[in-house]
């Protein structure tokens, strides 16, 4: 190697590598912090009610928690920039290796995406600045439908949030937890949501059952993880250690409520399900509805991975 070629090396070496995609990095940071703080803060603010309603087809009431206000818009636009920073992060390393590696313009330099494993090569095939170390490494990242989900979440999602109405789409994911569960009068059926984790119970405790137990003024059926009092139907000693916990999918359920109890119409108990509400992905394409500051953190570490990957490979610190 020439003498000057070996210098230009050296200092382009010594020079900071990836600061753009490093800055936003660190912003996405911040931002997920600041829109965690503006979730809980929501949450806290807003209560809730006990509603339900009797399906005449299946002969049951359904009892929920209803919050009593609606997600915040800006939210939706919190998101819509995080996952901005998040993917022009990875458009903005390749230019940078195109220019200081390959010695080319930046022009046409995007990290590529693809619905389909096929699709994603063609996109890749027009990459044709970058180095052949780096097309290796970007087709081991899978970044496709079908391949890695979270890259792909973060293309598909960011790209929503630019193109279409409505930009990120988001609602509720639902949790509660509880100890005991106390009948004065009818069966429970479901305990938690029917559309997530519950506990189900078979209908057939006749009506003559139940009325013998409460003109007597004692809870007919009682369920915890505690000892109860047969009479009041209240634990004797409450650990609040002993929890069951129940998740809500979803699926079949009103925007903004969480159901925690499916029974016989008319039926009277007590409890002390406790509900949590937070923020999630609508068809993200993950198992689940994980909340969406878990998500956006989740991105944002696989990114910060695949920087720190690609400037480890191109850009070694310097050994002398």
């Amino acid at each position: 190697m020439k003498v000057a070629e070996a210098l230009g090396l050296m200092f382009m070496n010594a020079e900071p590598t990836f600061l753009a995609p490093f800055e936003k990095i660190k912003r996405t940071e911040a931002q997920i912090t600041e829109l965690n703080t503006a979730i809980r803060a929501f949450f806290k603010a807003t209560p809730y009610e006990i509603v339900s309603h009797v399906d005449l087809e299946t002969d049951e009431e359904v009892w929920r928690f209803q919050l009593t206000g609606k997600i915040p818009h800006h939210f939706s636009v919190r998101v819509g920039e995080i996952l901005h920073n998040l993917r022009s992060a990875l458009d903005q390393m390749l230019a940078e290796i195109v220019v200081r590696v390959s010695k080319r313009s930046e022009s046409g330099v995007e990290f590529p995406f693809g619905v389909s494993l096929e699709n994603f090569e063609a996109a890749l095939g027009k990459q044709k600045k970058l180095p052949p170390a780096a097309v290796a490494m970007i087709r081991q990242l899978k970044p496709y439908k079908g391949g890695d989900a979270l890259l792909w979440l973060l293309h598909s999602t960011n790209r929503r949030d630019k193109h279409r109405m409505g930009l990120v789409p988001i609602n509720l994911r639902t949790t509660g937890k509880v100890s005991y569960l106390s009948l004065w009068y009818g069966q429970a059926l479901i305990i938690g949501s029917r559309s997530g984790q519950h506990l189900r119970t078979e209908r057939k405790i006749t009506d003559a059952d139940y009325v013998r137990r409460a003109v007597k003024g004692h809870a007919w059926g009682l369920y915890g993880l505690s000892l109860l009092d047969p009479v009041t139907g209240l634990p004797i000693a409450i650990d609040a250690g002993h929890r069951l916990i129940f998740a809500n999918t979803g699926c079949g359920t009103a925007e903004g409520t969480m159901e925690f109890l499916t029974a016989t119409p008319g039926t009277k108990f007590k409890t002390d399900f406790e509900p949590h509400f937070d923020v999630a992905f609508r068809d993200a394409g993950l198992s689940g509805r994980e909340p969406i500051v878990q998500v956006l953190t989740r991105l944002r570490e696989l990114v910060e991975r695949i920087l720190l990957t690609f400037e480890e490979c191109f850009f070694p610190p310097s050994k002398n």
